[in-house]
């Protein structure tokens, strides 16, 4: 089945067939990405994916909406739908984020420094370092210095989210924040024998 639709912004024909094998309807184009972005446009338009729910509509829906976060996996925006230009959060379950932040994985290098005569453990992704005598010891050091730096970037979190050479952390070190046990740390660490 075919047939072919002429947009009427743009003067371009665009040839919709639908895929008999998955009945998903598809698109040739014919006359360049001008036709896409405005399709793309009409969507989102149309179907409001990014939609805000406003503040008010939030407390008064509150368990509706932390319904749809935990149990649909929902990713919720909200904010002053006011403002033009306001700011916004993002409401999803912890089950959302624990998966997104799995992705940011930590490769400690961890090694015997024959001229210093210790262990050392160095994880490039936060810039955290650690030394001892025997190997347990240097990453001790490393586990209570990853923890301060932590500790630091959450305080003074309004400076480092704003420097380049510092944003890139918060994934790492949201993801050593979310650690509930040591043991979870030297797993999410890398630093687990």
């Amino acid at each position: 089945m075919s047939s072919i639709r002429k947009d009427q912004n743009q003067n371009q024909k665009t040839e919709i067939t639908k895929d008999n094998d998955t009945g998903f309807a598809r698109g040739n184009k014919k006359g360049g990405c001008a036709m896409s972005a405005h399709l793309a446009e009409k969507y989102f338009c149309e179907n409001t994916i990014n939609e805000v729910i406003g503040l008010k509509e939030l407390r008064k829906n509150i368990t509706d909406v932390t319904a749809k976060a935990l149990y649909k996996f929902d990713v919720i925006t909200s904010g002053n739908v006011r403002a033009a230009s306001a700011e916004t959060i993002e409401i999803m379950s912890s089950k959302v984020l624990k998966t997104l932040l799995e992705s940011y994985s930590f490769s400690p290098l961890v090694q015997f420094d024959e001229a210093t005569n210790q262990w050392e453990v160095i994880i490039n992704e936060i810039g955290v370092t650690g030394c001892g005598k025997i190997r347990e010891e240097a990453i001790e050091v490393a586990i209570d210095n990853a923890i301060m730096l932590m500790e630091n970037f959450f305080e003074e979190i309004e400076l480092y989210i704003r420097l380049d050479e510092t944003k890139h952390q918060f994934p790492y070190f949201l993801r050593i924040r979310k650690c509930s046990s040591g043991e979870e740390l030297l797993e999410v660490l890398n630093l687990a024998e």
